[in-house]
């Protein structure tokens, strides 16, 4: 064990090890996060959308969407399906966009936070409604207006202050 311990090879091993790792690891989410202590903070809605922004991927696209949502429950409530749905028109749910180093955003017990969901679309989910329904609270993202996917400059971003088609 001491004649292993003493290698360089093996504490060269180690810390490229730990440099790959620390390297590819993504940065925390960031989330501004406040209690709901105050009545004006009440008298809002419980989910609001603050941005959305579309990047084309060919004839896909990745849905942002940046939000505020107050959790009046008593525990943390991780943003994930089935609690979090983004519905197309046809209510079929749009898949979210998952990078499986990144854990999913969540929302502490009695707080307000702001943050970010993504999403996957085809060009046919964009020719209809879209809504996102986070336990019951809706907002609306897309109006029943079609978007022409291939209208968007491919990997360039598109956003919009409040839901898409918005001026």
């Amino acid at each position: 064990m001491k004649a292993a311990l003493a290698r360089p090879e093996l504490w060269l091993l180690v810390a490229t090890s730990l440099g790959l790792w620390w390297w590819i690891s993504p940065p925390a989410a960031k989330q501004f996060t406040q209690p709901i202590e105050s009545p004006a903070a009440r008298l809002q809605p419980a989910l609001r959308l603050d941005r959305c922004s579309l990047k084309r991927d060919y004839s896909n696209a990745r849905l942002d969407l940046e939000i505020t949502y107050r959790n009046d429950s008593p525990r943390p409530l991780i943003l994930q399906a089935p609690s979090v749905q983004l519905l197309a028109s046809d209510k079929q749910q749009v898949p979210p966009f998952v990078l499986p180093t990144e854990p999913p955003p969540q929302v502490a017990a009695r707080s307000q936070a702001s943050l970010r969901l993504r999403y996957w679309l085809s060009e046919a989910q964009l020719q209809g409604t879209l809504h996102l329904d986070i336990l019951g609270q809706r907002v609306q993202i897309k109006g029943s207006q079609p978007l022409a996917l291939q209208a968007l400059p491919n990997q360039q971003a598109r956003q919009w202050d409040g839901p898409i088609g918005d001026p």
